[in-house]
């Protein structure tokens, strides 16, 4: 039997009976307004199978989700006819190794067929190991207070009835969501089969009646209550573990009497450190390792941004400038902090949206007479250096480039060196490691010796904007972004020297970076790499 119908937005509907051995199962085929581009979808309303289906909705899953999985050349027929047979033999199985070889291996969370609102989440440590014999609870909740209508936020703890703690979120997620709220929680046998928030309430009410009396709580002018449910579901290739979703009901009290209970769903994100490192597992070291970042630019300020991103345990920021609204065109962050300063700015963006990395500011200006801070520059710097496992400077000044080296070699810690040049035609990125490679007064010395050829350069590239008291470079942030880039790659790659399964090994110790020839002709990017040897004139070599 074939049905064929057009519905809304010009999508082909076909309801076939497909043969299927002895059985004919009844199929509804959808094909989208852009098919061949992208596959068509089959719903089997008749089947509950455990795998392979979506539960809810009950479509199939014939082929990879990824669209390298399907050719435009596929025929509806044939792909059903070759696919349905083993998705209902890999969707009844239970072995897990009958089914390695005619199944992707990987997990299908029943959460993810849940419908929510596309802001809506609470962040959990997926780490997190409740005793299957609690069945319920209550949660400390950091909200952020703008969002209620579509919730963000974190669970904290995890908590029983009596009031014993369960499980702890990282506190440092508290500075990302500053309103505190207790919601309940409570564990189900089976994941509730539900689309959306009104309907799943219900569903969970049938089996908790106590939560239907659960009071709405006041915060400013909303009423919110939130019920996390824990429940089984795949969390790695054919193994069960915990999911969590959430139930959050909400009134608008600025409706006065008209508003009514918004009931809906907020999905769960996995935000523990083990959870982000899964997905960074050669970084892992840097989750023990503190950076002093020197210079906070327009290399500096992005490379503090990827440290921050790959999970560094702690930065050192020094910079004494503040935050011009002109270089938002290549500075990582826009007209919201003009006026602040830069380590200030930084801070309060990375500790907002990167909580595991800790950090330590400093405003000063380095080699000002008089100093500007009590207690003189060798003071600060001493401080700023304290602990830290690699400087990064990018503060394109050589006379602190020759005094952070040389202070950096006194405490044996690598030492790296990042710099653009006008027009950001290219850039350098030199490392230095104490006793292993030669020194900056060996960098220089090569360079002038041209031994180390620096980058094409604009002679024209320099410009005094309007208000600012120096002048400075042209060019555009993309180009300089390249050269940060280098300059963390290569730190990375220092920290997690010789480490297990870590970040490979450079080889090399000096980077120079063209994007342009010398007549300013566009390149392809060039890389000159060499090691850093000490000259034999020099003092560092007898160290």
């Amino acid at each position: 039997m074939l049905d064929a119908k057009v519905i809304q937005d010009d999508v082909v509907q076909l309801h076939v009976r497909f043969p299927v051995g002895e059985r004919k199962i009844a199929l509804v085929i959808y094909f989208s307004d852009i098919h061949p581009y992208t596959r068509f979808e089959v719903f089997a309303g008749e089947l509950d199978l455990p795998h392979h289906q979506n539960p809810i909705a009950k479509n199939l899953c014939l082929i990879g989700r990824s669209t390298r999985n399907w050719n435009v050349r596929d025929l509806c027929g044939d792909l059903i006819a070759e696919q349905l047979p083993r998705v209902l033999e890999a969707g009844n199985a239970t072995d897990r190794d009958a089914t390695a070889a005619i199944e992707q291996q990987q997990a299908e969370p029943f959460g993810n067929y849940y419908w929510y609102p596309q802001d809506a989440m609470l962040l959990v440590d997926g780490q997190w190991k409740i005793e299957p014999n609690v069945k319920s609870g209550e949660l400390a909740l950091q909200l952020d207070p703008s969002t209620f209508s579509r919730l963000r936020g974190a669970v904290l703890q995890v908590l029983d009835d009596l009031g014993t703690v369960l499980a702890d979120g990282d506190p440092a997620i508290e500075t990302c969501f500053p309103q505190k709220l207790k919601g309940s929680w409570v564990r189900l046998a089976a994941p509730v089969v539900a689309l959306q928030g009104e309907e799943f309430f219900r569903a969970l009410v049938a089996q908790n009646p106590g939560l239907a009396k659960r009071p709405l709580k006041q915060i400013g002018h909303w009423r919110i209550d939130v019920v996390g449910v824990l429940f089984p579901e795949e969390t790695a290739w054919r193994e069960i573990g915990d999911g969590w979703v959430f139930v959050v009901r909400v009134k608008d009290h600025r409706d006065g009497k008209t508003a009514k209970v918004q009931t809906y769903l907020a999905r769960a994100g996995r935000a523990g450190q083990e959870d982000l490192l899964g997905r960074i597992p050669e970084l892992r070291t840097l989750s023990d390792r503190t950076i002093a970042v020197a210079g906070i630019g327009g290399i500096g300020a992005p490379s503090a941004l990827e440290f921050a991103k790959a999970n560094v345990k702690r930065l050192n920021l020094m910079d004494f400038d503040i935050v011009d609204p002109g270089t938002a065109v290549r500075w990582p962050l826009g007209f919201s902090v003009s006026g602040l300063s830069k380590t200030e700015a930084l801070r309060e963006f990375i500790e907002k949206n990167y909580p595991y990395c800790n950090l330590k500011v400093w405003r000063n200006r380095i080699g000002v007479a008089p100093p500007e801070r009590p207690g003189g520059d060798l003071r600060a710097l001493d401080d700023f250096l304290t602990g830290v496992d690699l400087v990064y400077d990018s503060t394109a000044e050589t006379g602190l480039q020759y005094l952070l080296s040389e202070m950096a070699a006194e405490r044996g810690i690598p030492y790296i060196c990042v710099s653009t040049n006008e027009g950001a035609w290219g850039g350098l990125v030199a490392r230095i490691i104490p006793g292993s490679t030669g020194c900056w007064r060996c960098l220089q010395a090569q360079i002038k010796a041209q031994s180390i050829e620096i980058a094409p350069y604009d002679p024209q590239a320099t410009v005094q904007p309007m208000g600012c008291g120096d002048p400075t470079f042209t060019g555009a942030g993309f180009d300089i972004m390249q050269i940060a880039l280098a300059g963390v790659r290569l730190a990375t790659s220092t920290l997690c020297a010789d480490q297990t399964g870590a970040y490979p090994k450079s080889d090399w110790d000096v980077e120079v970076i063209s994007f342009r020839d010398h007549n300013g002709k566009l390149i392809a990017p060039k890389w000159d790499v060499r090691c850093l040897r000490p000259i034999e004139t020099c003092s560092c070599s007898r160290r």
